[in-house]
């Protein structure tokens, strides 16, 4: 049996079929003489350099997606590189662009949008500092306690999420009912990132006098002397990105040895505020820092603030007063200046505003961003037995993206 239709439905057929043809894309695409200028339906623009498209074609010739590597070679891209055609396809989800040479490109538009506006990006550049929690005046941070057994025994990773969320937000770790050993304190530090490698060791152990001599270094931390805040490793060209600490023993007699800890982040944001042109001192002259003992000369060049180089926003803080060098990267005209902003910062930093002290327990590792938190100590008399270890900042970074968290 045959079937007919109406002429009404073809009448709507062949307009319905005629308005999907000629419905004009919602992304418009305008080539011009070295760049693609792309606007989305919103009336979102981005130009995109068109040696930058080709060099960032993401088809199996152009990219090794096994090992997120490019496999294009970079000089086989023509300086007056021009597409030959180009099409916004896939329900207005994709760039179809085909080269003069016979290959085919295809973009993700939201892709095109994230990486080619400067918001965007930076704001994904930016994701630390939006996640960071400034210490409030003379309150300690609401830093939550991992249990060891959550964290290490069972691998849980809410545990492990909520540890290094805390090292973004706060800048600080804290995991109690930890094993009173190395080997333990090692296994908290291996579930963020590997410890760090340097003239100290891996896991170091310091505070009575048989380990101290063992150590063999001369640094103010195998004493008893009180300690003012700072930041470790100033004098490495990339700091010890954090810091773990664990009280493995404390004699009965101990008196003292409370760890200071403050933020430096908002000492520095406080600058700012109060003081600007200190604050532009502090981020724009470059110091040198150094270590010196036997068979070592470590030297760190870098300003006191570190801003990031793209977004702007706070990156670090390197603030040691006993590592300074002489300080000959100065001009002598600018000294006195410079002398006057880091007192000024050294002035909120040892106000106690921003400061949290923590008597450390056997059993509670406190791990710090070394970037962010310095530390110190009060004076102790009596004996402690300390473990520890670095982290560089490029490892937990890594574990913080691989998270999702940043």
């Amino acid at each position: 049996m045959a079937v007919t239709f109406g002429k009404s439905f073809l009448l709507h057929s062949a307009k319905t079929l005629a308005k999907t043809c000629l419905r004009p894309a919602s992304t418009q695409v305008d080539i011009k003489k070295n760049y693609l200028k792309l606007t989305s339906a919103s009336g979102q623009l981005v130009h995109a350099d068109l040696m930058w498209l080709r060099d960032h074609c993401r088809c199996s010739e152009c990219y090794n997606h096994a090992t997120s590597q490019r496999s294009l070679p970079f000089l086989s891209i023509q300086q007056d590189i021009s597409p030959k055609t180009w099409q916004i396809a896939e329900n207005d989800s994709e760039l179809h662009i085909s080269w003069p040479d016979g290959h085919t490109s295809k973009y993700k538009i939201q892709w095109l949008f994230e990486n080619l506006d400067p918001e965007t990006a930076t704001k994904n550049l930016d994701k630390m500092h939006n996640l960071r929690k400034l210490w409030e005046d003379s309150k300690a941070p609401e830093v939550p306690d991992i249990n060891y057994f959550e964290l290490v025994e069972k691998s849980c990773p809410v545990s492990l999420e909520k540890a290094v969320l805390s090292l973004l937000q706060h800048g600080i770790i804290s995991v109690i009912k930890v094993p009173r050993t190395v080997q333990a304190t090692r296994l908290v530090v291996e579930k963020i990132a590997p410890p760090q490698q340097t003239f100290f060791g891996g896991m170091w152990e310091f505070g009575t006098k048989a380990h101290n001599e063992q150590a063999n270094h001369e640094d103010t931390a195998y004493t008893s002397d009180a300690l003012d805040p700072h930041h470790d490793s100033t004098y490495f060209t990339e700091s010890t990105g954090l810091q773990v600490f664990h009280c493995l023993e404390r004699s009965k007699n101990c008196q003292g040895g409370a760890t200071r800890l403050v933020d430096g982040m908002t000492a520095a944001d406080l600058l700012a505020k109060e003081d600007p042109k200190s604050f532009e001192i502090l981020s724009e002259t470059t110091i040198e820092c150094e270590y010196k003992e036997p068979g070592q000369h470590h030297v760190g060049r870098q300003p006191v603030i570190v801003l990031d180089p793209v977004t702007r926003s706070l990156l670090q803080i390197r603030f040691n007063l006993y590592d300074r060098s002489p300080m000959n990267t100065l001009k002598s005209e600018d000294v006195r200046n410079y002398y006057l902003a880091l007192q000024k910062l050294a002035q909120i930093i040892f106000s106690g505003r921003y400061e949290i002290q923590k008597e450390l327990s056997p059993g509670n590792v406190v791990v710090i961003d070394n970037w962010r938190v310095l530390h110190g100590r009060t004076a102790f008399t009596g004996q402690r037995h300390m473990a520890g270890c670095y982290v560089s900042r490029t490892e937990w970074l890594s574990k913080a993206r691989v998270l999702g968290l940043i």
